[in-house]
């Protein structure tokens, strides 16, 4: 035997085996390599090809033997050439879990180095390369080989020439070496004691108290720190594996936990403990004694030169079926390199402004993104009409002549238009120039001439051109509709010779003069005159339309069809559509009627969507009557009524095989089941029906989720309309890279795949606009021209008539007026001011107080018109006899109502006293451009009269209620996760749980309608162009029309005006009218009243408690918390009263925050951070520079804290170190103007 045969060898490393004897035979050792202390590879040559699973049993024991992590046997077979194709191909296959072994323990890469083949691994991507024996065969493998050095360190630095005599000792040498120099575990210690890192996991659905310890990997999510009362905090957080979720607790100091808090979020980590069971939570959790923090989880790439371009893809607004952000599916598209992405939801498109907010964000990050704005629509078949775009709802008994038809023919002459249009009284002639700025005053003058009337066209095209010239104008800008009812005159004319003699009536088709087009009228009048009845609706019922209510009585199927948004022209079809379908069209499903879609077909793209599709519905028929046989179906493809259908489509789509596995499944017999194979076959004759009729043919993923393991979250949400299906395989709906869309067509040929799946797809996206907005960028306001000179006279009338004095206003008075109305007006917000006062003055006079919430306490002109009843001035005295002016600025008084009661000087009479110190900028902004949001509370018993005054003012087809979307909240999702496991009858942690109904949340389950939200649209618009419309919750009954966009994304777009209903000017009115007391004359604040923050003896009632206060019925001060509150604070003031409302309503200001400071003696009630605006004057107190205070009280509000140079700057001017660490602990603030207005309601 030669020295170096592998059975010598193996008798010198391990005692002997049956399995080294198999695996020595006929093998020699070319080579043993040292890679790294801890790494051995073995390069032996063998005659035949080795059993794999003797070689991994192998590789564990030469690793157990010598403590080493990578143990390689790397081997080569030598075959005749003849034997090889076929030999080499089935051992590939068994192959296949030996090289996987080492990919799953991140070994160095193995390689199969025999003569013609070489296996790697690459970004996660096998591939087995198949190397033909050529004359390139050499130059191919040193390439590979050369990526294997430079990426993936397969050669090593040290090699050991094996020879006869090499023995144990040596070898145990060199063992030894390896353990005194062992690899650290990939991970750092962040807690916690070290463990030995050769422990290996325990998945997390193994977890129980029989293990006693575990160490579990996984990531990390629902991370909480509860406070204990000695100070230690109690850390509990979720791990999560492939599997389940485990809980892990933990003890340590408050820093500590903040400190895991900040390094845990949203990471990766590898935890040993011990296990322990919570009865209360009757789960077992883990006790943590180590926390290792594991590398982030590698995001997939896109790792194509060419990429695709997903054109069907749906979010989370896809009704209890989708589960992506519409933000994170643009941001995945970018994050692949795609060039764009469509937005594709069910019967909506609501993700609409999400998604574009992402696109912009992406731009802003360098890794810009066409977003194609689109929807996957149900259409129904209303079969043939002859007037389109007409109401169903249409009174029959109109008749068309009375209220008038025009006859209208667009002609295209080089770079003009030719415009004929004609009445039964006059015709003209336009012409417009696509070079003359007037050409939209001309397209005006078209419009007003058709006045809305129905119109006969001598072709489609002329509407076509009339629309699209009639929105090319600036953006944002009023455009030039041209969407009345239309008659096709072709239609009409073999209607007449279907009904009528030849003779009878002669229409012209291609007019050319204008002579022709009147010619064309006369005729369609007497037409007309000859109808048995004179209705529209009638020559549609001739022609065969099938109405709303005869496809509701016959249950007509719906198609899917995907549409997508050329350029604003399309997307405000778009928008008409999706509002029909919700509103007069709603059965079920929002519903597209097939006319509709071709009046409002302009500039759509129109896919054939996915099996539910009209095409795939008749592909998949034929191919079932054709014995699913391809080629005889392929055969009967030109005889079939396909192309013909084809016609309204601009592309056709396939889908990758697992989209459409359902069908392989089927107990119908008149439905049967359709083979993998046939999958495929259904997918090339589409190719076959788009060649056929010259359409492309796209490669689309009808994507639900973003990863393939999400596959679950959507089985959980379906199963609450379809119920659980035990049997269902994973659907495949996830957001698919280039590569793996093209591994999934691969069947189709490289070349056609990649036409499917890259160059067809980019041919579709490059047709759409580039930066096409879901609504118009700026700030639409109602327009009403006399609103800001109103506006400044009201609101000067009313300062002078209680603060002037001879005509003159005080200084600070008259300053602060002048900069709010600047501001107000020159920042176009006087109309909502002007509404706003319009309204509260008619609710006052109908004898209902209304209250204010929200910032606008903060504006003064606000105050002087009524709006609110909270005075932003600083504390001062006012006389409503002479007007006495006094303000006292020394920051002595939070509030005017804590001040001393006093006389005028000047006439004697009681002083009036009131302003609390809010400024101007919490409600406008620094600069005072950021857009109003006035809430107005209302009496429930006057809200609904209050909407109407809107709705009269601007009309019903200008205000709309703000609508709202309800998604799945943290509680039902829960919910809905359990429901499914008991379904399944399996259980799971409440941990695990948890984690699913987590990734639920958001999911779309309904629509609303705000509480009193009202949207006006200026009159030179419509609400189409910003948003669709619908019933809220698809409720007709209710007859309440909601936007469809949350209207949150549109707030500084649109105008919203909150006309709330309250409880609290309810019972004042009805008090007042009880008692006959004026309840503006009511003192604040009532000495009586203010002792029940201290006790209850004003209330005539004896307590054993002598911390108890007497505040139970005070409204926003009667509820346990604020009690205790209360009991702490021991408030003596109104301004006191202010900040604990301002505490009560704000997160992370009161526990662990002012609560602490109080109890510690820090500080008291007077001057812990109550509300948002006392952070910028006690800044400017500290003489901070006005800017900063602004920025440093707007990041601190909304819980980000202060910049390293705020805190610096804070330090600097002397602020102290209490209240810049009670500053970075809050999460959310209460404005003061709305404490102010809640506490002036309350008492």
């Amino acid at each position: 035997m030669a020295s170096n045969e592998l059975g010598l060898f193996l008798a010198d490393f391990v005692a002997p085996t049956n399995m080294a004897t198999d695996i020595a035979a006929e093998s020699l050792v070319q080579a043993v390599k040292v890679n790294s202390p801890t790494s051995l590879i073995i390069e032996i040559s063998c005659s035949t090809y080795p059993d794999p699973s003797l070689l991994t049993s192998f590789e564990q024991l030469i690793a157990r033997e010598y403590s080493l992590e990578h143990v390689i046997i790397s081997h080569s077979v030598n075959v005749e050439a003849g034997e090889f194709k076929n030999a080499y191909a089935k051992y590939c296959e068994k192959l296949t879990p030996w090289l996987f072994f080492h990919l799953q323990q991140n070994e160095i890469i193995p390689a199969n180095m025999d003569s013609e083949s070489l296996i790697y691994d690459s970004e996660k991507n096998i591939y087995i390369l198949y190397l033909a024996k050529t004359a390139q065969t050499k130059q191919i493998r040193e390439s590979i080989q050369e990526f294997l050095r430079e990426h993936a360190a397969a050669l090593c630095d040290v090699e050991i020439k094996v020879a006869s005599g090499v023995g144990k000792d040596r070898s145990k040498s060199a063992a030894s070496k390896s353990r005194a120099k062992q690899k650290p575990e990939t991970g750092k210690l962040i807690w916690g004691n070290e463990w030995s890192h050769r422990s290996k996991d325990t998945p997390a659905e193994n977890i129980s108290v029989e293990i006693k310890t575990a160490v579990v990997s996984g990531d990390v999510s629902f991370f909480e720190i509860f406070m204990n009362r000695n100070g230690s905090a109690r850390v509990s957080f979720a791990l999560s594996d492939e599997t389940s979720s485990v809980r892990v607790m933990l003890f340590c100091d408050e820093k500590t936990a903040k400190r895991l808090q900040e390094s845990l979020k949203g990471a990766r980590a590898r935890v040993r403990g011990t296990t322990q069971f919570n009865h209360f939570r009757n789960e077992c959790e883990l006790k943590a004694s180590g926390i290792r923090l594991l590398p982030p989880r590698e995001r997939r790439r896109d790792e194509a030169l060419q990429k695709r371009v997903e054109l069907h893809i749906h979010s989370m607004m896809s009704e209890d079926d989708a589960l992506i952000d519409a933000g994170d599916i643009v941001r995945q598209a970018a994050h692949f390199g795609h060039e764009a992405v469509a937005i594709t939801d069910h019967g909506v498109v609501q993700g609409f402004p999400a998604a574009f907010e992402a696109s912009e964000e992406m731009a802003r990050a360098g890794k810009a993104i066409k977003l194609i704005l689109g929807m996957e629509g149900y259409v129904v078949d209303d079969g043939q009409l002859l007037c389109y775009g007409l109401p169903e709802e249409i009174d029959d008994q109109l008749d068309l002549l009375e209220s008038g038809i025009v006859s209208i023919s667009v002609q295209t002459e080089m770079d003009r238009l030719l415009v004929f249009v004609s009445d039964e009284n006059q015709s003209k002639t336009y012409e417009i120039v696509q070079s003359d700025p007037e050409r939209i005053k001309n397209l005006r003058e078209i419009a007003a001439f058709i006045d809305g009337r129905t119109l006969l066209l001598d072709r489609i095209e002329s509407i076509r051109i009339l629309r699209k010239e009639g929105f090319a104008v600036e953006d944002g800008a009023p455009r030039v509709k041209f969407f009345m009812p239309y008659i096709l005159l072709p239609e009409i004319r073999k209607f007449s010779k279907k009904h009528f003699s030849d003779s009878e009536f002669s229409f012209t088709e291609k007019v050319r003069t204008l002579e022709e087009l009147k010619a064309n009228l006369r005729a369609f009048c007497d037409l007309w005159h000859s109808l048995p009845e004179a209705r529209l609706s009638y020559l549609n019922q001739m022609a065969g339309e099938v109405n709303f209510q005869q496809r509701r009585q016959q249950k007509y199927r719906h198609n899917h069809i995907v549409l997508l948004a050329r350029n604003s022209l399309a997307l405000y079809n778009l928008y008409r559509l999706v509002s029909l379908s919700l509103t007069e069209q709603f059965y079920f499903k929002p519903r597209i009627p097939l006319s509709r879609l071709d009046f409002f077909r302009d500039e759509l793209i129109v896919g054939s969507a996915c099996v539910s599709g009209e095409i795939f519905q008749g592909l998949l028929q034929l191919f079932r009557s054709n014995g699913q046989s391809y080629e005889k179906t392929k055969e009967a493809l030109s005889g079939s009524n396909l192309p013909t259908k084809c016609r309204r489509y601009d592309y056709l789509e396939i889908m990758p095989r697992s989209n459409n596995h359902f069908l392989t499944r089927s107990d119908n017999p008149m439905y049967p089941p359709v083979s993998v194979k046939g999958l495929e076959d259904l997918n090339r004759l589409i190719l076959d029906l788009g060649e056929l009729v010259s359409l492309p043919v796209c490669a689309t993923g009808d994507a639900h989720y973003l990863e393939a393991e999400d596959d679950v979250f959507r089985q959980i949400i379906v199963s609450k309309k379809f119920g659980v299906d035990e049997d269902a395989q994973d659907s495949g709906l996830y957001f698919r890279t280039t590569n793996e869309m093209l591994e999934e067509f691969s069947y189709l040929g490289e070349e056609k795949a990649f036409e499917l799946v890259v160059e067809n797809p980019a041919k579709i996206a490059a047709l759409v606009e580039d930066g096409l907005r879901p609504f118009p960028d700026g700030s639409f306001p109602p327009q009403i021209d006399s609103a800001p000179e109103m506006l400044r006279q009201k609101t000067y009338e009313r300062a002078q008539a209680l603060y002037g004095r001879q005509g003159e206003l005080p200084d600070a008075i008259d300053k602060r007026v002048k900069r709010e109305l600047d501001a107000i007006i020159g920042n176009g917000f006087s109309v909502m001011y002007y509404i706003s006062a319009a309204v509260v003055e008619q609710s006052n006079n109908d004898g209902y107080i209304v209250g204010s919430r929200g910032s606008v306490g903060s504006s003064f002109v606000a105050t002087l018109l009524g709006i609110t009843e909270v005075n932003p001035l600083e504390p001062h005295y006012l006389c409503p006899s002479c007007n006495y002016f006094a303000m006292i600025d020394d920051n002595s008084y939070g509030s005017g109502f804590d001040l001393p009661q006093k006389d005028c000087p000047d006439c004697g009479s009681k002083l009036h006293r009131d302003g609390h110190n809010i400024p101007f900028e919490t409600f406008l902004g620094f600069d005072g451009d950021k857009q109003p949001d006035i809430d107005l509370n209302f009496s429930g018993f006057y809200q609904s009269r209050a909407h109407d005054f809107i709705e009269k003012m601007f009309g019903e087809d200008y205000t709309f209620r703000a609508g709202t979307i309800s998604a799945y909240a943290e509680k039902n999702s829960l919910g809905l996760v359990s429901s499914y496991f008991e379904k399944l009858d399996t259980n799971r942690p409440l941990v695990e749980k948890q984690r699913l109904a987590e990734k639920i949340v958001g999911v779309k389950q309904t629509t609303g309608q705000h509480p009193g939200g009202m949207v006006v649209v200026p009159n030179d618009y419509e609400i189409y162009d910003f948003t669709p419309v619908q019933y809220p919750a698809n409720k007709r009954k209710e007859g309440v029309i909601t936007t469809h966009f949350d209207f949150n994304s549109m707030h500084d777009t649109l105008l919203k005006l909150d006309i709330l209903g309250h409880d609290d000017p309810s019972m004042l009115k009805l008090l007042s009218d009880w008692t006959g007391v004026d309840v503006t004359t009511i003192p604040i604040p009532d000495p009586k009243v203010m002792s029940l923050f201290e006790g209850v003896e004003v209330l005539g009632i004896e307590s054993e408690d002598e911390a108890e206060v007497g505040t139970i019925g005070i409204p926003e001060m009667g509820t346990f918390i604020v009690r205790d509150m209360i009991r702490e604070a021991k408030p003596k003031s109104y301004d006191n009263i202010i900040q604990l409302s301002g505490l009560s309503h704000g997160t992370g200001v009161w526990a662990g925050n002012a609560q602490d400071l109080i109890r510690d003696g820090t500080c008291t009630i007077d001057n812990v951070i109550g509300c948002r605006d006392g952070i910028m004057t006690t800044l400017l107190s500290y003489d901070l520079p006005k800017e900063d205070a602004f920025a440093i009280m707007e990041r601190v509000r909304k819980g980000r804290g202060m910049t390293p140079e705020q805190e610096k700057l804070m330090l600097s001017c002397d602020v102290p170190k209490w209240y810049i660490e009670s500053c970075r602990k809050i999460q959310y603030m209460f404005p003061r103007a709305h404490a102010v207005a809640y506490t002036i309601s309350a008492l």
